[in-house]
């Protein structure tokens, strides 16, 4: 018998290898890398090939012979919302404040109005309801930046629009999670539960963008003192393992934590830090994206009422952020092209959706529906944007 450290050895690079091969072939053909990632982990997964099973992931993950991998996968995740949290810039929330946040307030309340409803209409429990609403408020900063770029349009006064509301959709979305999270764990007082995890959740955030320069200054000059690049990022991925222990200590979401030190790095001028710190998130997050493959269960998407309901939930992704602008008078820009561009939900999404999964409040059944929906996004989203930006010329100037 294969003793669990051995097995992790050699499962590790039949892991690795496929979800960056497959990520990378999909980012040639113009779809994003994470969806190429996930399909690496239906591949791997028992609907395919058995490599690796969703069964490693959840329930009682802290024993047996998938603990390390499940722990690398939780690393994974955490270097992930630490990436998110690193490329976001404020800066792109306060050249546009008004229209951004009427957007993204828009474009979260719509979602999780419809999405909950929706949940409750079929007979879902009101927890799993409300991650089913609350993964579809997210935007994916990640995906939505690499098609602005591509586009050529990272200047203009829609780009800063799509931007602010990614930004304010994440931290409002975390705030959210953290509160259902909660809730799922104590149904039986649920505003009580709610109020206090999101009241922690601001409190944290707040303490930690607060300390945080002091963090980032102290760091520089460790790394100006021993003259090494390597010694930020050793620092770095400390702070962020630190910060989620301490999140999930005061009862929030380790995630949280990550996203807060990411937060920190966030007002570093020099990218640095981005580029010292992707060999680390190229290794250790697509082995989140392959549990989130792997854990899909197609049985309960090919049902014919299961089709339907995806095709509901989908639609609800989809008109939530192309109607958010249209929501804001006076708006002055283009809203199709800004309420496209907050479609994908990508890896922020999944994050709700397998939070949702590992705190139980959903079943495996309606977190596969869920990541359907999440990943259908991430391809129909980019691939409007484009269209939109093409059929007639975009602002360059704000």
């Amino acid at each position: 018998m294969v003793d669990p450290i051995t097995k992790l050895h050699l499962l590790l690079p039949l892991v690795l290898t496929p979800a960056i091969l497959l990520g990378l072939l999909l980012r040639k053909i113009g779809l994003p890398a994470v969806v190429g990632q996930i399909l690496a982990g239906v591949l791997l997964g028992p609907m395919v090939i058995g490599l690796v099973e969703p069964g490693e992931f959840h329930g009682e993950h802290g024993h047996g012979n998938g603990s390390g991998f499940y722990a690398l996968a939780e690393i994974g995740l955490c270097v992930l919302l630490f990436k998110i949290g690193v490329e976001t810039r404020l800066s792109h929330f306060t050249l546009v404040w008004k229209r951004a946040l009427g957007v993204a307030l828009a474009g979260m309340f719509l979602p999780l109005g419809l999405g909950t409803g929706a949940g409750l209409l079929i007979g879902w429990s009101l927890p799993a309801s409300l991650f089913l609403g609350a993964a579809l408020t997210a935007t994916s900063i990640g995906v939505t930046m690499a098609v602005i770029e591509e586009m050529g349009v990272k200047d203009s006064p829609e780009a800063r629009v799509v931007m602010g509301a990614a930004v304010v959709d994440d931290v409002l979305g975390l705030l959210l999670l953290s509160a259902i999270a909660a809730l799922s764990s104590q149904p039986d007082s649920v505003g009580l539960a709610m109020g206090q995890s999101l009241l922690q959740a601001v409190v944290f955030l707040g303490v930690a963008i607060a300390v945080g320069p002091f963090v980032v200054r102290f760091f520089d000059w460790l790394m100006g003192w021993l003259r090494s690049e390597s010694v930020l990022v050793v620092l770095a991925f400390s702070y962020l393992l630190m910060m989620a222990h301490f999140a999930e200590n005061v009862g929030l979401a380790g995630i949280v934590g990550s996203y807060a030190a990411g937060l920190v790095f966030s007002k570093r001028e020099e990218a640095v830090l981005e580029h010292a710190f992707k060999p680390m998130t190229e290794i250790f997050t697509p082995i989140f994206f392959v549990l989130i493959g792997s854990s899909i269960e197609f049985q309960s998407v090919l049902d014919p009422r299961s089709l339907g309901f995806v095709a509901l939930i989908l639609a609800i992704a989809i008109a939530g952020k192309l109607l958010a602008p249209w929501c804001v008078p006076r708006f002055g820009l283009r809203r199709g092209l800004v309420g496209s561009g907050l479609i994908p939900r990508g890896e922020v999404g999944l994050v709700f959706a397998q939070v949702g999964l590992g705190s139980l409040a959903l079943s495996q059944g309606q977190y596969s529906l869920l990541t359907v929906v999440l990943v259908c996004t991430t391809l129909i989203g980019p691939v409007l944007f484009q269209r939109l930006a093409r059929t007639s010329p975009v602002h360059r100037n704000g």
